[in-house]
Formats: structure tokens, C-alpha cells, sequence
């Protein structure tokens, strides 16, 4: 006797072809003798085989999406399977897994599905990678010219920063280190502070509770969250290189969610107090990065609504 999951007794190791109708599962089934061995989850597990991904699933999954969002008012799964000639129970597994994943979702009615949430958030995932560095870039030019100083742009990526872009003063005395695709740890940078500093208590367990823990990274965060908040800038002094100073702003999209950061690094020794001078321009400046990547602040000057987090909940 097979254990459940096996091959049925008598066809143990024979490469059963599931077209001759001799060893088709479903077969097995109806003829009752291997009915213990075959659940409904086998027959889920048979008919996914048969619809394995390929080339046809991924443009079927595309039509689907497509069409969808073509409908204001959504669309019943017998509509689509009708509109694009899916066969049904393939047209069936793309839907459910499509509505497990999120990229689409049911309508008030129960009946009808429309494009979801994910979907959306892929879409966006455009302007806020691809297109982060070319809005930034004039404005980090003109950062430069203002300050004097090397500037750059990050992003969040897990529990560090990865650096996008660079723009050094011209003719300047001293190279920082800080370079293009540079990895550091978000929670020892300005332009990571002021980027987690946005994030509620929810968002900051998922990335530092889980294994291994980062308690330290979880009370930096929570001891200048409040400061830079109110300010709109973050600053640290040699936390990542003896001796260098950072100040940055956080760039926000249209949701209001930290999308990645501004930032001016310059020499302690050199440039005594220069935080608390330019950290009001660098927050200027991603207000303007932030209404550009279709942020919903107010008239130029005013402090980004930056306490309105992803969902809308007041986290200030």
C-alpha cells in the first residue's frame, strides 16, 4: 500500500502518460480502486500540471489584466473567459491565483472582478524606481551649486540604503567615498534616518523584528523619529565615516510613503554648523522632488504633510 502522494500500486515508477486514458488520474478516480489515493489536492496538483507556466499562461495573464482594466465597472469571470476564448479551467486558475496574489479583486457585487490593489502598486513601482533618479537629478545640481557641498540621492532597500546618484561640487578639494550603488546601513545614515523616521511601529517590525533582530537599529530610529518629523530633515555627524557629516530630506509619493531621500555630505572640520543651515534647503528642494513624483503638498515653502503615512493614518 502507497502512502498518500504516492504513485497508485501497480503503476509505481512507470511514467504515467495522464493522455492515455489508461493512466489519466481522473480515470483512477472513477474507477474507484485507487479513490483513497486520490484526493481533491491530487486533482488540484493533476489539473496545475497540465496548465504549467509557459509562454501562452503569462500572455493570458496579461490579457486578463488588460481587459480588466479596460472596464470601469469590472468584469464577471464567464465575460472575460468569453471576451478572450480562455479555455475554462485554465481561465479559472489564472483568475483565482490573480485574486489570491491581489492583482485583482471582487466588486461590491461579488460577481464581477476588477483590477486590485497590487496591480496598482505595480504600476506605480515605475515612477517611484525608474523615474526617482532622472526627477531628482536637476534638482541635486542645483543642490550642489547652492550648498557647495556633495550631494546624493537614496532609496530604502530592506534594512540599508542604496545610493542612486552623486553630484560633487566642481573642483572639489576632497572626494567623498560615498559612490553610486554604495550600500550602507539605513538606520547609521541621514538619508536612511529621515526616510525610516516616516515608517509607523508596523512597518519598522517587519523589517528589523524578524531574525536576526536589530533592537539597536528599532531605538535609533525611535529616539530621532519624533525630531525629525517636526523638521523634515535628519542629520548625523561621523556615524558612518570619522569626521563626515550628513544632512537629508525624505521624498515622498503620491501616498504620502517615503520613497527615498536627499542628502549633503560635507567635512565636520570645514563646515561647522552647516546642518542646521541647510537642513531647511534640503527639505525644500525634496518637496519639490516629492510634488514631481505626484506628491499633494501645498504652495512652495510650506513643510510636506509628511506626518500622513501609506494608509492615511495621522502618525505624528
Amino acid at each position: 500500500m502507497n502512502s498518500l502522494g504516492g504513485c497508485p500500486a501497480g503503476r509505481k515508477g512507470t511514467g504515467a502518460d495522464p493522455s492515455n486514458p489508461s493512466d489519466n488520474p481522473a480515470r483512477w478516480v472513477l474507477d474507484g480502486s485507487e479513490l483513497a489515493r486520490y484526493t481533491a489536492a491530487h486533482m488540484a496538483e493533476a489539473t496545475l500540471t497540465h496548465v504549467s507556466p509557459s509562454p501562452k499562461s503569462a500572455e493570458r495573464v496579461l490579457d486578463i489584466l488588460e481587459l480588466v482594466a479596460t472596464s470601469p465597472d469590472g468584469m464577471s469571470r464567464s465575460a472575460i473567459k468569453t471576451k478572450l476564448g480562455l479555455p475554462s479551467s485554465s481561465a479559472s486558475i489564472l483568475l483565482r491565483s490573480l485574486v489570491e496574489r491581489g492583482y485583482l479583486q471582487t466588486g461590491a457585487d461579488e460577481r464581477r472582478l476588477m483590477i486590485g490593489v497590487r496591480a496598482f502598486e505595480t504600476g506605480t513601482g515605475f515612477l517611484r524606481q525608474m523615474s526617482l533618479r532622472d526627477t531628482a537629478r536637476a534638482e541635486l545640481d542645483e543642490l550642489v551649486r547652492a550648498l557647495g557641498q556633495t550631494c546624493h540621492l537614496a532609496v530604502l532597500a530592506g534594512r540599508d540604503v542604496v545610493y542612486l546618484d552623486k553630484v560633487d561640487p566642481p573642483h572639489a578639494a576632497v572626494q567623498l567615498v560615498t559612490s553610486v550603488g554604495a550600500r550602507l546601513p539605513a538606520a547609521s545614515t541621514a538619508v536612511g534616518l529621515v526616510q525610516l523616521a516616516f515608517l509607523d511601529d508596523r512597518e519598522l517590525e517587519a523589517r528589523y523584528g524578524c531574525a536576526p533582530r536589530d533592537d539597536g537599529a528599532i531605538e535609533r530610529i525611535h529616539a530621532s523619529r519624533q525630531l525629525i518629523r517636526r523638521r523634515g530633515w535628519a542629520s548625523e555627524r561621523g556615524q558612518t565615516t570619522p569626521g563626515v557629516g550628513c544632512v537629508a530630506a525624505a521624498i515622498f509619493d503620491h501616498t504620502g510613503a517615503p520613497i527615498g531621500a536627499v542628502g549633503a555630505t560635507y567635512l565636520e572640520a570645514t563646515a561647522p554648523g552647516f546642518d542646521l543651515g541647510s537642513g531647511p534647503r534640503l527639505r525644500e528642494t525634496a518637496l519639490g522632488i516629492s510634488r514631481r513624483s505626484g506628491y499633494g503638498a501645498g504652495t512652495t515653502g510650506e513643510q510636506p504633510d509628511t506626518h500622513r503615512a501609506v494608509n492615511g493614518r495621522d502618525v505624528l
